[in-house]
């Protein structure tokens, strides 16, 4: 298993993504990515189990909980502290994308909101696994220039 701790994203075995219905697909016409956000203890689970656990909002509404690109900095910043390391799950949503329920958007996420309706994210899903950097008391993507 690769070694999370590097700078540089993870480079597991990729897979093509899914098509969304086209009214879920950006106006460029890119395909919109599924990640999910997890710390580096999950991530320990994940190699033991084979799967990503349920957090408990997955449990409280029987769902996994999935993110748009544009929310997963949002994700990281409220619901993880530093000492959690989180990491971004890149997730290859073709294995149930008859699963995935897209909510819309709110006024405090003013994105897409997938969540799938499986028992649990398989391990085989995961694309890549890439840690955040911190700075300031701040998640950001780590090739982002400040």
């Amino acid at each position: 298993m690769p070694n999370i701790e590097s700078s540089a994203p993870l480079d597991l075995k990729f897979t093509s993504g899914f098509k969304l219905p086209w009214s879920k697909q950006k106006a460029t016409g890119d395909l919109m990515r599924l990640f999910r956000v997890i710390s580096k203890t999950i991530w320990d689970q994940i190699q033991q189990l084979g799967y990503v656990p349920c957090c408990g909002n997955d449990h409280k509404l029987d769902c996994v909980h999935l993110n748009v690109e544009e929310a997963v900095l949002f994700i990281a910043n409220k619901y993880f502290v530093y000492a959690e390391a989180p990491l971004v799950l890149e997730i290859d949503g073709a294995l149930f994308n008859d699963s995935i329920e897209w909510l819309p958007p709110s006024d405090e996420q003013p994105w897409l909101q997938p969540r799938a309706h499986i028992d649990n994210l398989p391990q085989a899903a995961i694309i890549t696994a890439i840690p955040l950097r911190y700075q300031d008391g701040l998640f950001g993507w780590k090739n982002d220039e400040q």
